[in-house]
């Protein structure tokens, strides 16, 4: 189970970067649950201007949470990014995946996670995938202030009773999580 994406140009900015490992991530994680699978296995792809080509993978414990798994994605990203060096292609792939029956380690509320990020999943599948994303927020002084996720106001404007009203029957179906 993978993603990947190519830049029209190259780039070298490591907060942009972060944030396409960031979506990539998300987007394999939803992918994930759908399928009702946890991976046990991360991978992140770099495909450099020269088209040189690097792949590092990490076993992990097994799960389906997007704050683990981006955390994962970014440490490998970081360990393998040659600072500076432009990047074509990045991509984030999942493997040793196992049914969600298999039991996740369960601490640090991890089952209220994935009750939430299950949520959110039922909201992207009605809505769309672009009302309800992560915020990334850049780590360097010399980036740009900019929200690289954020809800659309017009769809907000546009659906926000319909939204109130499945959100209303989201928390109800998964009132244990509260």
């Amino acid at each position: 189970m993978s993603h990947e994406t190519t830049f029209h140009e190259n780039q070298t900015s490591v907060d942009f970067l972060h944030s396409q490992l960031v979506r990539l991530t998300e987007k394999n994680a939803f992918d994930l649950r759908q399928d009702e699978k946890l991976t046990g296995c991360l991978t992140v792809k770099l495909r450099y201007a020269d088209f040189e080509t690097t792949n590092k993978q990490e076993t992990i414990p097994y799960t389906s949470l997007d704050d683990e798994l981006i955390e994962k994605a970014k440490e490998i990203f970081d360990r393998v990014y040659q600072h500076g060096r432009p990047v074509r292609l990045i991509g984030v792939r999942f493997s040793q995946l196992v049914d969600s029956g298999m039991q996740m380690n369960l601490f640090n509320d991890q089952h209220n996670k994935l009750n939430l990020y299950k949520a959110v999943d039922d909201i992207k599948t009605r809505f769309g995938d672009k009302l309800v994303s992560k915020a990334v927020v850049p780590t360097t002084k010399k980036s740009k202030s900019q929200i690289l996720y954020s809800p659309n106001i017009s769809i907000f404007r546009d659906r926000i009773h319909q939204i109130l009203c499945f959100l209303v029957n989201i928390f109800t179906k998964y009132s244990y999580f509260w």
